[in-house]
Protein backbone atom coordinates (compact mmCIF):
# COMPACT_ATOMS: atom_id res chain seq x y z
CA UNK A 1 0.00 0.00 0.00
CA UNK A 2 1.12 3.83 -1.65
CA UNK A 3 0.75 7.29 0.80
CA UNK A 4 1.04 10.09 0.20
CA UNK A 5 2.10 13.06 2.11
CA UNK A 6 -0.97 16.34 3.15
CA UNK A 7 -0.03 18.48 6.25
CA UNK A 8 -2.02 21.51 8.11
CA UNK A 9 -0.88 24.38 9.57
CA UNK A 10 -2.75 25.78 11.70
CA UNK A 11 -2.13 29.66 11.89
CA UNK A 12 -3.48 30.32 15.44
CA UNK A 13 -2.06 27.64 17.51
CA UNK A 14 1.03 27.41 14.74
CA UNK A 15 0.99 23.73 15.31
CA UNK A 16 1.75 21.57 11.87
CA UNK A 17 -0.52 17.91 11.55
CA UNK A 18 1.30 15.59 9.30
CA UNK A 19 -1.03 13.03 7.52
CA UNK A 20 -0.54 10.03 5.56
CA UNK A 21 -2.96 9.53 2.73
CA UNK A 22 -3.79 6.10 2.13
CA UNK A 23 -3.09 6.43 -2.34
CA UNK A 24 -3.53 2.98 -3.91
CA UNK A 25 -7.99 3.38 -4.40
CA UNK A 26 -8.11 6.83 -3.77
CA UNK A 27 -5.81 8.46 -6.71
CA UNK A 28 -8.47 10.31 -8.30
CA UNK A 29 -10.38 12.13 -5.27
CA UNK A 30 -7.15 12.47 -4.08
CA UNK A 31 -6.31 14.30 -7.31
CA UNK A 32 -9.03 16.61 -7.13
CA UNK A 33 -8.75 17.76 -3.63
CA UNK A 34 -4.59 18.62 -4.94
CA UNK A 35 -6.86 20.78 -7.32
CA UNK A 36 -8.88 22.47 -4.83
CA UNK A 37 -5.80 23.16 -2.60
CA UNK A 38 -3.62 24.44 -5.20
CA UNK A 39 -5.95 26.93 -6.53
CA UNK A 40 -7.15 28.19 -3.24
CA UNK A 41 -6.39 31.60 -1.58
CA UNK A 42 -6.01 31.41 1.50
CA UNK A 43 -4.43 34.85 2.22
CA UNK A 44 -8.19 35.78 2.12
CA UNK A 45 -8.34 34.56 5.71
CA UNK A 46 -7.58 35.48 9.37
CA UNK A 47 -8.23 34.28 13.14
CA UNK A 48 -7.84 30.33 13.22
CA UNK A 49 -7.58 28.66 10.02
CA UNK A 50 -5.39 26.06 8.74
CA UNK A 51 -3.59 26.22 5.38
CA UNK A 52 -3.41 22.80 3.65
CA UNK A 53 -0.81 20.75 1.02
CA UNK A 54 -0.99 17.81 -0.77
CA UNK A 55 2.40 16.29 -2.36
CA UNK A 56 0.99 13.65 -4.95
CA UNK A 57 4.95 13.29 -6.63
CA UNK A 58 6.25 11.12 -4.28
CA UNK A 59 4.66 8.18 -3.22
CA UNK A 60 5.12 6.54 -0.01
CA UNK A 61 5.70 2.88 1.07
CA UNK A 62 4.28 1.84 4.37
CA UNK A 63 7.35 1.01 6.12
CA UNK A 64 8.58 4.47 5.35
CA UNK A 65 5.24 6.06 6.74
CA UNK A 66 6.33 4.12 9.78
CA UNK A 67 9.85 5.05 9.99
CA UNK A 68 8.30 8.84 9.41
CA UNK A 69 5.84 7.92 12.53
CA UNK A 70 9.39 7.21 14.77
CA UNK A 71 10.78 10.15 13.64
CA UNK A 72 8.15 12.46 14.82
CA UNK A 73 6.82 11.33 18.15
CA UNK A 74 7.09 13.37 21.09
CA UNK A 75 8.13 16.34 18.61
CA UNK A 76 6.37 19.78 20.22
CA UNK A 77 3.65 21.23 17.95
CA UNK A 78 3.56 18.53 15.73
CA UNK A 79 1.03 15.51 15.35
CA UNK A 80 1.09 12.52 12.85
CA UNK A 81 -1.85 10.36 11.50
CA UNK A 82 -2.16 7.59 9.05
CA UNK A 83 -5.14 7.61 7.06
CA UNK A 84 -6.21 4.42 5.44
CA UNK A 85 -9.30 3.04 3.63
CA UNK A 86 -11.18 4.60 1.10
CA UNK A 87 -11.25 8.37 0.66
CA UNK A 88 -14.96 9.71 0.80
CA UNK A 89 -14.65 13.10 -0.25
CA UNK A 90 -17.33 15.33 -2.30
CA UNK A 91 -15.71 17.46 -4.79
CA UNK A 92 -19.08 18.78 -5.96
CA UNK A 93 -19.46 21.05 -2.96
CA UNK A 94 -15.67 22.69 -4.23
CA UNK A 95 -16.95 23.04 -8.05
CA UNK A 96 -17.66 26.57 -9.30
CA UNK A 97 -16.20 28.61 -5.86
CA UNK A 98 -14.00 31.31 -6.19
CA UNK A 99 -10.35 30.64 -4.57
CA UNK A 100 -11.35 32.36 -1.42
CA UNK A 101 -14.34 30.23 -1.21
CA UNK A 102 -12.48 27.05 -1.36
CA UNK A 103 -10.12 28.01 1.27
CA UNK A 104 -13.15 28.41 3.92
CA UNK A 105 -14.49 25.21 2.62
CA UNK A 106 -10.98 23.29 2.78
CA UNK A 107 -10.58 24.57 6.52
CA UNK A 108 -14.32 23.73 7.29
CA UNK A 109 -14.04 20.52 6.15
CA UNK A 110 -10.07 19.30 7.33
CA UNK A 111 -9.23 22.01 10.04
CA UNK A 112 -7.84 20.39 13.10
CA UNK A 113 -7.16 16.79 11.53
CA UNK A 114 -10.69 16.01 10.85
CA UNK A 115 -9.22 15.22 7.28
CA UNK A 116 -9.24 11.37 9.12
CA UNK A 117 -12.62 11.00 9.87
CA UNK A 118 -13.12 11.11 5.52
CA UNK A 119 -11.47 7.90 5.26
CA UNK A 120 -13.52 4.89 6.01
CA UNK A 121 -11.94 1.44 6.56
CA UNK A 122 -12.38 -1.16 3.50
Amino acid sequence: MRFVFFSEYNHATKITFYHFLQYDGNENMLEDLKTFIDNAYFSCMYGDFSEYSLDLKHLLCEKTVEEMKEVYVDRLNTTIMVCQGTFDFDPEEFYNKDPCEVAVLLDDKFNNCQIGKYFEKN
